[in-house]
């Protein structure tokens, strides 16, 4: 299969950036005739330029080519342990205890993994409205955190981490990014 993909992309490439001059009509010697290909141009163009876009949030990482990149942003869900029987039950065997206290975390990865059967997106946005949607079906008094890890430095690997306490904080943050994070309602209590 991988061996049919390159040669594939060989023929793509060949197709994309092979120099073709459709013949000019007679009498219109001096109009300049556009190659035909000229959107395929300016779209491979887009896809080379994509990952020079990601470092400075104005492309998600995915269609920036950062599908397997760590440089992602992580959102961990926190709950107090007593309202474990409160969330979806698809979420329950995903419930991790925090080291110190009486708090668990849910891996909103693998819910996604098991529940849909895809990897969860990997924008921050997208991580903050599941984890708000998830909160949601808890009753209101109960105190939530999310702990969101930022994208990791350029030269030192290291990530700035913030704690968003209640879900009206967690709300907040969301209203903070250009495209919509509000989740659908599913089980949603008020």
């Amino acid at each position: 299969g991988v061996l049919l993909w390159n040669v594939f992309s060989i023929g793509q490439a060949l197709l994309l950036f092979t120099p073709w001059k459709p013949a000019v009509p007679s009498g219109d010697e001096n109009s300049e005739s556009r190659s035909p290909f000229a959107l395929a141009e300016v779209a491979v163009g887009v896809a080379v330029l994509a990952p020079f876009l990601e470092p400075f949030g104005l492309l998600d990482h995915w269609p920036a080519w950062s599908v397997y990149s760590a440089r992602t942003e992580r959102v961990t869900v926190v709950v107090p342990v007593e309202v474990v029987d409160e969330l979806p039950e698809s979420a329950r065997s995903h419930v991790v205890p925090v080291l110190l206290g009486d708090r668990v975390r849910v891996r909103l990865d693998a819910w996604s993994l098991t529940s849909l059967g895809v990897p969860l997106y990997p924008q921050e946005r997208f991580r903050v409205g599941v984890a708000l949607a998830l909160v949601r079906t808890l009753p209101p008094d109960v105190p939530v955190r999310i702990v969101v890890d930022g994208l990791p430095g350029r030269f030192d690997g290291r990530r700035v981490r913030e704690v968003v306490e209640g879900r009206d904080a967690i709300a907040e943050r969301i209203r903070r990014f250009r495209l919509n994070a509000e989740p659908k309602p599913f089980g949603r209590r008020e």
